[in-house]
């Protein structure tokens, strides 16, 4: 199967490439490289885009390539920089996002797999939460992850 990640460079991203990779899929990695304190690491064995979300000439890039799936990892990552840039984290993680999402319903794509933050719970107190814990972000960047929810 064609597999899109997004922000496949990074952390995270890097390990689900390799893990779809080993379990034969062809793998399209699209990230813009930039990253606040992380080592990125681009596959050899998958496909690369250096791009932006907010480009909608780099999108049209994943549109020509036409992933049935669709593992949405890119993000501004929290912390200082969103409060720095708080227009950019919103454009990234929520433009970025919904031209995404343009795209993968255009191409009708199988699956769209879409991670976000612990940060639209907001500061909690509680050991262990999941995806029915209140939601209630006390944060730009915990905001602009819940914005991206709704879409």
């Amino acid at each position: 199967m064609k597999v899109l990640v997004t922000g496949g460079a990074g952390f995270i991203g890097a390990h689900l490439v390799k893990k779809l990779l080993d379990n034969n899929h062809k793998v399209l990695v699209f990230d813009n490289l930039s990253s606040i304190g992380g080592i990125l690491f681009k596959n050899p064995k998958s496909q690369f885009i250096k791009g932006d979300l907010t480009n909608l000439k780099d999108i049209k890039k994943i549109e020509s390539w036409r992933p049935e799936i669709i593992y949405h990892l890119a993000a501004q990552s929290g912390g200082e920089s969103t409060y720095l840039n708080p227009k950019k984290d919103y454009l990234t993680n929520g433009f970025g996002t919904l031209n995404l999402c343009k795209i993968a319903k255009k191409i009708k794509v199988k699956h769209f797999i879409y991670t976000s933050s612990v940060a639209v719970y907001g500061s909690s107190y509680k050991k262990k939460m999941n995806e029915l814990s209140p939601i209630n972000p006390d944060s730009i960047y915990g905001v602009s992850n819940l914005l991206v929810k709704c879409l």
